[in-house]
Parts: C-alpha cells; structure tokens; sequence
C-alpha cells in the first residue's frame, strides 16, 4: 500500500531527512504564526451553546445530555476537562481555543508523515503546508467545536492504515481503532472518514492482488468494523440523537453543499490548479507505461480516486445533508490528495535542474503562507461570523459571555419555572439562540404541559389554537424588543410588556394584555 516506502516506521523514515524535519518545522512555525491571532477572537453564537450546555458540567456530561445537535460529544467533554484545569467557566477565550488550535498544529505535523507514506518526504511537506495555509483550515483551527477538533484522529488513523493493512500488528491496529473511535464519538457523521479509509484498503488491496489472502480479508474487516466502537458515547442520548437529527436536513441541497465545499479549497489554491491537474495527467501516463515508478503513481491515484469518489457518492446518497462543515473532518486528506498530485507534476518538471529543486519548492511554500497571510490580514474569513450588524442578534458574545451577560441556559430555567406555574402560558421569542435551549426545556416540562416556548422570525407565527385568556410571556433583551414582538403578533399595544425576570442578555416580559385569538393566527 505504501509504494514509496515498504518498510520501517513511517515517522522514522520521513525524519532520517534532516532537510524534511527542518521544512516541516518552518511549515508548523509559519503556521503557528496565523492561528495565533485567531486564539483571541470573540466568541460566536454556537460556541457559547457549547460552552454553556455541554462542557460546564464536567467530563460525563456531554455524553448525557443532546437536546440540539450543537453537542459535539467528545469535543465537548475534551473541552470540559481542558476549561476546568484554568478555572471551569471563567478560563480564558484564548485559553479554551489553545486546545483545538495544538491539535491543529499536531494534525499538520503528522499529516507530512502520513502522505510520506504515499509519495515521498516532499508531498507530505507540501501536504502539511496546503492544510496548515488553508484559510478554511484556520477558520475551524481554534473553533470550540467538534469539527477542527477531529483532525488530528483521523490523520493518526491516516497514518495507521497503511501499515495495518500490510503488516498488521496490535499496536497499529489500537492506533487506528482509537483514532477513528474518537472521530466518530465527536462527530456521528465522521463514519464517512471510515468510508475513505475502508475504500482506499480495499481498492488497494485488489489493485495488489491481495483479495483472497484470509489475513487481508481479516484486516480489511477490521478497518470497517472497529471504528464503530464510537457509537458507545451515543448510547446515553441516541433517542435525542435520532430525534434531533433530522431537525435542520433540507436547509441545503445538494448542489449548495458541492459548491460551498470546492469553492472554498478552489478560493484558496485556485493558482495551483492547473499544476494539480497536469500531475493528474502525469500519474495517468505513469501506470500505462508500466515504468519504475508506476507503484507509486498507482498508490497516488487509489488514494485521491477514494478521497473524491466517497464524498462525492455521500453528496448523492444523503443530498439533504444540512451543512457543508460536516465535511470539514475530511480536509486533511483532500489536501493530502492535491499534495500528492501536485508532488508528480512538480518531480517531473524539475528533472533538467535538480540543483534548484529545493529553492524553488522553499519559494512555493512561503508563497502558500505568505498568501494566506495575505487574506488573513484582509480578513477573508470562510465563514462571515462577525458581521457589523450589532441589533437584535449579539455577535460578539465574548463580554457578555464572560460577564455573566449572555446566559441563555439561565433564562431558561426561569423560562422553565414560569411553565410549571402557568401550565398553559405561551412563550415568545425571536432570539434563535434561546429558542434552541427552549428545545431542551420544552422537553423537561414533560409532554402533559399546555406551554410552549415559540421561536418566530420576521413576524410570521405559527402556532395551535390556544384559550384566549393564556398568559403570553415574551422573551428578549430589551422592553422595546418585547414590545415589537407584542405588536408583530397582533396583540393590543396597551401595557405591552411588564419585566418579570431578567438573567443578563436575555429578559422574561408578561404581556398585560389578553391573547383575544391573535395568538392563534396563521
């Protein structure tokens, strides 16, 4: 499976060149250089979520409890323990985003040794400086979720299955059953990374001929099955799981999902394009001649073909997936894929001057950086998560957050409170931050309460045929909030909204007027 090197360790064999370690570690400093700064960015909105829902009530928690998707298992409870050692819920933003943005940098490192495997010492630098210079790479590189988290499992298994695969071995095999167990208790949908793997032994396997072998079947058996180990962290929350799973399916079609995945990578490396292409055609001549080096060209071509093949059948068998981060578990190897594309066009254009190889390939790799520095300082973010809008949506939360000011999850306590008192009250709300929460206290009223929590946007509101006389309570961050939303639902204006309780960001009002059947308007 490892044309490029049959034998050894792969970390041995890509450090016995003085020249890669010393490539790989200005590639890791470059990069350390522009995750830095995103260390102490604000925190949005769903950050918050998981701060405050899943990773407050230490290691176990997250594990209990799934009222919304937001919950990214592992992650959060990796995050739990990583808050508590500087202070639980008062540690530090750029304290919180240190764990993520080490494992990113750890991810790169490992991620040159993996794609060594494949093509050589220069297509697993050139592989670590694509990743770690992507401007969707940073985007999630210290984000407080689960996607940019699962990077550096799923290069660790990376790294594994080649030599799981030809030689076996308890210690390969641990690696790659824990490395892929943790990816799937992080995220449910990073079974499409076994998928990969799984597709890219077999493939391997038939191209080598090594399909009858009973040892290689065993193995390849386990590529698949032991990954499944990570569904143990969802057997606590697998109902709330599958209830809250088709929630957001359709927000995105299929053809917005490719587009926003490729146009991403294109923005980034569209210059290279071409050369990727060339090294397409490259590989292509390199087997059909049957040359020396065609095993390494056939290993190259198994691993990008299983790398666009898989996704590409995910977008046609699950079209509705909700968002394209989903797929962002997946980058390391797509830019391992480019790398070693990339890698056979650059091999074959500097066979005429070897003695300049190395001085070009240092101008290619700080041009990488030096562009991503470029569009980090321009500030060309993957995802526009703050935008200048500061009104009823708070984006940065980072103060209020740390100021005891946002905190939705103690609202809706009182929210929760309020429901018990008035079993056929109705709650308002046009914060979707506090409607997401509701979800949960819906949930814990118990199905024989009469209220509800009812989230609205742009003044439309759809809800079941209520009494005329039932409390209406309307939940904002401000008294001329509530008061457009009372107008909004058609609702008398006179004392549209009295404060009853107030837990920072958020406010609980009681409108003073009776629903008179506006309520129940469609």
């Amino acid at each position: 499976m490892s044309a490029a090197h049959s034998s050894g360790g792969a970390l041995r064999e890509f450090s016995d060149s003085r020249r890669n370690v010393v490539l790989l570690a200005l590639v890791l400093a470059a990069s350390a250089g522009l995750v830095a700064p995103h260390l102490f960015h604000p925190l949005w909105q769903d950050e918050v979520k998981t701060l405050e829902l899943f990773s407050r009530g230490g290691f176990w928690h997250p594990f209990q409890v799934y009222p919304f998707p937001n919950n990214h298992v592992l992650s959060s409870a990796l995050l739990a323990v990583w808050g508590d050692l500087a202070g639980g819920a008062e540690a530090g933003v750029a304290w919180l985003r240190g764990l993520p943005a080490a494992m990113f940098l750890a991810a790169a490192g490992l991620l040159a040794v993996a794609t060594s495997r494949i093509g050589g010492g220069r297509a697993g630098i050139l592989a670590a400086a694509l990743f770690a210079s992507s401007h969707v790479s940073l985007s999630f590189a210290s984000e407080l979720r689960g996607y940019g988290l699962s990077w550096l499992p799923v290069v660790v298994a990376f790294a594994s299955v080649p030599g799981l695969l030809e030689r076996g071995g308890a210690s390969r095999a641990a690696a790659y059953a824990i490395a892929t167990a943790a990816s799937v208790a992080i995220l449910p949908t990073n079974l499409l990374l076994v998928a990969v793997f799984g597709a890219w032994a077999l493939a391997t396997s038939w191209a080598e001929g090594h399909l009858g072998d009973p040892e290689r079947r065993r193995r390849l058996a386990f590529l698949f099955l032991a990954p499944l180990s990570g569904g143990l962290a969802y057997v606590a929350i697998w109902r709330q799981l599958l209830a809250n799973a088709g929630r957001d399916l359709g927000s995105w079609t299929l053809v917005s999902i490719a587009g926003h995945w490729l146009w991403a990578t294109l923005v980034d490396f569209a210059w290279l394009v071409p050369v990727m292409l060339w090294g397409a055609v490259v590989v292509r001549r390199t087997i059909r001649a049957g040359a020396v080096d065609a095993g390494p060209a056939r290993a190259t071509a198994i691993f990008c073909a299983c790398v666009a093949i898989v996704p590409a059948l995910a977008f046609v068998l699950l079209p509705n997936i909700p968002y394209a981060r989903n797929l962002v578990p997946v980058l390391p190897l797509w830019y391992a894929a480019l790398a070693l594309l990339f890698d056979a066009a650059w091999a074959t254009a500097w066979r005429r001057a070897p003695r300049f190889e190395l001085l070009g390939f240092g101008v290619l790799v700080a041009l990488l950086f030096g562009i991503a520095g470029f569009r980090e300082a321009a500030g060309a973010g993957y995802v526009d998560r703050y935008p200048g809008r500061r009104h009823a949506l708070v984006q940065d939360l980072y103060d209020q957050y740390y100021h005891h000011e946002y905190r939705p999850a103690e609202i809706a306590e009182g929210v929760l409170a309020r429901m018990r008192t008035h079993p056929s009250a109705l709650f308002l709300t046009d914060h979707n931050g506090l409607w997401v929460i509701g979800s949960e206290v819906e949930r814990r009223a118990g199905r024989a309460s009469r209220s509800r929590l009812v989230h609205f946007r742009d003044g439309s509101l759809q809800l079941r045929e209520r009494s005329n006389d039932a409390p209406i309570f309307l939940v904002g961050h401000s008294v001329e909030r509530a008061r457009e939303m009372t107008r909004l639902h058609g609702l008398p204006e006179a004392r549209a909204a009295d404060l009853v309780e107030t837990s920072g960001f958020f406010a609980i009002f009681e409108s003073g007027a009776e629903n008179s059947g506006g309520a129940s308007k469609r």
